[in-house]
This record gives C-alpha cells, structure tokens and sequence, in this order.
C-alpha cells in the first residue's frame, strides 16, 4: 500500500513473485554511535529509511531480481541514509546503529549496524538455538557467516563505536575529511514455517549488551506468539540487568516478529483462488433441548440533569444513551 501511495512499484517476479507479501520492521538505535547518543540520527532514518529503500527497491531489474539484488537494495539505502546525515543534514551531530528485517514471501534479509542485533529462533522440537543474523550478544565476538544464511556481508572491521549512521563530528575528527560510509552487516535466509522458524528478534544495544543470543531466545518462555508481552519481558529483565546509572541511562527496546501458520481458507496456489469457506454451523444455541450458550445484551447508559425548582419541567428528563452491543457467553 505504502509502495503504491509512493508510486514506488515493487518487482513482481524473482523472490518478489507469487505475489509475495512483503514486510519491514526496522529499529534505530541513538545509543548505538561514537559521539554522544542522541536521538535525531535515530529519528531521521526512521522517518526516511521505507520511503529510500522503496525507491532501491523500484530500480531492481525485473528480469528474476534474486537475493543478491535485495540485499545490494538494502546496503544502498544505508549508504543513501549515511550519506544525507554527513551532507545534508548539519543540525544532527550525533549517529544510531540500526536493525532492519525486510520480510518478502519465504525470505527474510536483515542488515545491522552497529551494537544492535537481530536473532532469528530456530527449532528442534522444544530445543531452540539462535541464528544470528547480524550484531552480537553479551561477551560474544562479531559473527562471521556460518554457512546457514546466505550472508554476503560480514562484521566490519572497524572498531564497535565506529560502525554507525551519522556521527559526522567524530569521522571527521578521525579522518581529517570525514570517513567513508559505514555499511551494515547483510544477510539473506529462507524461512522454513513457523514450526522451524518461530520467531525473529531485533534488540537494542543495552540488551545486546547484557543477553547472550541463547538468553534472547529464551528470556520470555511464558509468551509464546505474544510479542507485546515478551518485549516487555526482555526490556525488564535487561533494565535489571544494568546497574546503577547504566539502568537508569538505558534505553531498552526489542522487536519481535512472530511466524505464524497459513490462516484456514487462505488461498491455496497463490494465483487468487480462494478455497471454499467452511460451512456455517447450525445454530443450536435455542434449540429445543439444547442450552444456551450465549446471549445479547443491550448496555443502556442512563445519565440525569439536575431537577430545577419545576419538578415537571421536560428539560430534566433522563436522556438515555446506547453503547454497541457486547455478546457474553
């Protein structure tokens, strides 16, 4: 809807095809950064980031774009981002780390930057483990490409606090003119159904900070498809985490994207035939013999003016007002 709004037409064949659906969560870290942290890099990419990579996305090749030409999109909208904060912008001095996940079909790209993570859950019946898909956990070195993603990216070696958007006074005063482009690490992976795959998670820096991957994946078992409830669940157990003024300094926030199952009667072959719906059942609630399993209410609110000295005077006659109907069972 976004890409139609925009007049940004996305591919239509490759890993596009199919009608592919497409989604994008992204987070933007202003503790992530080698100046101060502060918030306005963080709230320039997140007001611009959609609008540049639709755009990248619109000038892929039609013939068959595959993955390579999604992530290069993606390293590109990075590139354009890094690029207006050193030039264009120069109210914003401090910079942000990032994780991005870009859902398309069966696939997932996330690119990161900075202190940021992303961890995508893999199952083994009840076993998980963590595929990590760019940043890194507690005490735990950069991640180098493991073989599992097709991962044409990997950690940078430029020290943590470099690796960043924004941060013009820093790069300049490190280079002398101001340092090329820092360029995330990114990643592409085939999903393979929320029994393998059930979730991804992008965290902030504190949390990345204090939570090994294996942690993350297991911080919040009691909220399983409940990603308000088990994003609290983190961002509690990180704050605890961090002592004295850290905790009270740090800004924790964590994303998490649930996989769930094809819903019933969704379309079946992906050309726009829709299965049959189910047929309705019969209704049995008042049937003879039968016990009522549920019934309609009417919620009435009843509100009054106060009576003036002419007790028949209309204009103090309740007025009487509906609410929507509300079922109980």
């Amino acid at each position: 809807m976004i890409a139609k709004r925009t007049n940004s037409p996305l591919p239509r064949t490759g890993v596009f095809g199919d009608r592919a659906p497409v989604g994008l969560y992204a987070l933007f870290d202003g503790q992530s950064c080698a100046g101060e942290p502060g918030p306005l890099a963080a709230e320039f990419c997140a007001r611009n980031f959609h609008a540049k990579l639709l755009a990248r996305l619109a000038r892929v090749e039609e013939d068959s774009p595959a993955e390579a030409d999604v992530e290069k999109a993606l390293r590109d909208t990075f590139e354009d981002l890094d690029h207006e904060l050193q030039t264009c912008t120069p109210e914003i001095n401090d910079g942000c780390g990032a994780a991005v996940a870009l859902l398309i079909g069966r696939w997932i790209f996330t690119a990161v930057l900075g202190r940021c993570s992303a961890v995508l859950c893999e199952a083994d019946g009840p076993r998980l483990m963590p595929l990590a898909l760019g940043g890194k956990g507690a005490a735990e070195p950069w991640p180098a490409w493991d073989g599992r993603s097709k991962g044409r990216g990997k950690a940078s070696g430029l020290p943590v606090l470099q690796r960043s958007l924004g941060d013009r006074p820093v790069r300049a005063a490190q280079s002398g003119r101001g340092s090329g482009a820092s360029l995330p690490d990114v990643r592409s992976t085939e999903l393979q159904g929320p029994g393998s795959h059930p979730f991804l998670l992008l965290v902030s820096s504190p949390i990345a900070a204090v939570f090994r991957h294996q942690q993350l994946i297991e911080s919040a078992p009691d909220f399983q498809a409940q990603p308000r409830a088990a994003c609290g669940e983190i961002a509690s157990r990180a704050l605890e985490a961090h002592a004295g003024a850290a905790a009270a300094s740090a800004q924790c926030t964590a994303v998490q994207v649930c996989f769930l199952p094809d819903r019933a009667g969704a379309k079946d072959d992906g050309k726009g035939v829709e299965a049959q719906p189910a047929a309705k059942k019969a209704r049995s609630a008042n049937a003879p013999g039968g016990s009522t399993q549920s019934m309609r209410l009417r919620h009435i609110l009843v509100t009054f003016q106060e009576a003036g000295k002419d007790a028949d005077d209309r204009s103090c006659s309740p007025i009487h007002r509906r609410t929507p109907e509300n079922t109980c069972t």
